[in-house]
């Protein structure tokens, strides 16, 4: 699978942010993910060679997923990624997360930036 950048990745979004449940915790660490694409994303997480499935985001939604601590405890870096049903992995790059981070992640919608051709 090819992976893309990620065209919006923000750390503590306020605009994201604000929709997080109130009863999170100060030290949990989580993803706020907006999907605006019309169908469902899988998730996924990547630090020290290995894949963590984080969750499902459904189509036209917004989620909060937990990273669970013990991957945030020692301060590792990660990659957060996202596989769009029917199609290309889009990826974060690298990103240096500390326990109690809040990070806001947009899927774009499909196609919104692809060139097409033109018409002559």
């Amino acid at each position: 699978m090819r992976r893309f950048s990620l065209l919006a990745l923000t750390i503590g979004a306020a605009t994201l942010v604000a929709a997080e449940p109130a009863h999170a915790a100060r030290d949990t660490t989580s993803v706020l993910l907006q999907n605006d694409r019309t169908v469902p994303v899988t998730v996924y997480l990547e630090t020290g060679g290995r894949e963590i499935q984080l969750g499902k985001v459904g189509p036209m939604a917004t989620s909060t997923l937990v990273i669970p601590r013990w991957l945030v405890s020692y301060e590792t870096p990660l990659h957060i990624f996202v596989h769009p049903a029917n199609g290309d992995d889009q990826d974060s790059g690298l990103l240096e997360v500390n326990t109690g981070d809040r990070i806001g992640v947009i899927v774009p919608a499909r196609d919104v930036f692809e060139p097409f051709p033109l018409d002559r």
